[in-house]
């Protein structure tokens, strides 16, 4: 079995770089989501829908813009050094790049898994009307 690739300064600011554009697709959904709570998908249901959905866009949104943050501030770092040619991007990693940050992925998977609850209360919301009738109707037989 051979030893993988090292990262390199390079791959490893190519891997920031693409974590900061991601972050624009999951903020459009986080966006969606509160749009279509303005569009009134949630009027008519219990208002505990359109606050449930709200709260987890405003928790996706925060932590989307605090990891894209510093992912972004963790790939001008490293461009700094490759500017200063204090590395080069073929160089392996170095302290303090060599470990992916936790800090900075854990705001990433925050920031998904909040997205992920809010459409699936916003779903849940949209179908309540059907689903109401359909439990009642399994919680009697």
């Amino acid at each position: 079995m051979t030893d993988p690739q090292p990262d390199t300064y390079g791959s490893r600011l190519r891997q920031y770089e693409r974590r900061e554009h991601m972050t624009i697709w999951v903020a459009a959904g986080v966006a969606a989501l509160v749009a279509f709570v303005g569009a009134s998908a949630l009027d008519e249901r219990p208002a505990l829908f359109t606050q449930l959905v709200l709260s987890a866009a405003v928790v996706a949104g925060a932590a989307l813009a605090f990891a894209r943050v510093q992912f972004e501030w963790a790939a001008t770092l490293i461009k700094r050094d490759l500017d200063d040619e204090k590395v080069k991007k073929e160089q392996p990693l170095a302290d303090p790049h060599r470990n992916w940050p936790s800090g900075r992925e854990r705001l990433w998977t925050i920031s998904l898994a909040s997205i992920a609850v809010g459409w699936s209360i916003m779903l849940v919301g949209i179908w309540w009307p059907q689903l109401v009738p359909l439990v009642h109707c399994l919680t009697r037989g």
